[in-house]
């Protein structure tokens, strides 16, 4: 429904599952326990919430006119200080590298 609502390419959406990809694979290195260590790994995110943070991103970084952060949450029902909350932790998490090269990004399609 949010994809439809936002009216998210297929650009877009692409992208926004690959920040997803990279933030969960740099999640689980963050909660990984050494293996001698009989901690339990750490609450999971939201998948829900990161991959409403990453169209946001996506969004923002393909077009030039994007919608508002209130409009993404209220299409998602969310309070837009936690939007905005998660759009930052994502930013963090992904540690600002937002750009793909074509010849990346058109791996990722195939595996897609």
């Amino acid at each position: 429904q949010i994809l439809e609502r936002s009216k998210t390419t297929h650009q877009t959406l692409s992208l926004a599952l690959y920040y997803t990809v990279r933030a969960g694979q740099m999640l689980r290195r963050r909660q990984d326990p050494p293996s001698h260590s009989a901690a339990p790994p750490r609450t999971p995110v939201c998948g829900r919430r990161l991959l409403l943070a990453a169209l946001v991103i996506a969004s923002k970084f393909l077009n030039d006119q994007t919608i508002a952060n209130c409009a993404w949450a209220s299409i998602a029902g969310l309070p837009v200080a936690d939007l905005n909350v998660y759009e930052q932790k994502l930013l963090r998490l992904l540690d600002y590298q937002l750009a793909l090269s074509r010849e990346r990004f058109w791996e990722w399609e195939t595996v897609l």
